[in-house]
């Protein structure tokens, strides 16, 4: 399933997340922070809007890649 992702601020959390609840249109969504854990980031503190995806997580590669996100602005 290809992904499509966008970063946001924790001020914007509160009008986003809201937002995609009612407007995600039967996609699955997975909102989940950006610590220096990227494993506990999509598995304990993940938060699914629809149903949840099984996802390939590798507890041994905890960290991101450099680049592999965007800051948000």
């Amino acid at each position: 399933m290809p992904p499509f992702r966008f970063t946001f601020t924790t001020a914007q959390f509160e009008n986003i997340v809201p937002w995609l609840m009612l407007n995600r249109q039967g996609l699955d969504v997975l909102v989940h922070p950006l610590t220096d854990n990227s494993y506990d980031d999509h598995s304990r503190y993940a938060v699914w809007l629809g149903a949840p995806v099984a996802l390939k997580l590798n507890p041994r590669s905890r960290s991101y890649h450099a680049g592999q996100y965007a800051s948000p602005r």
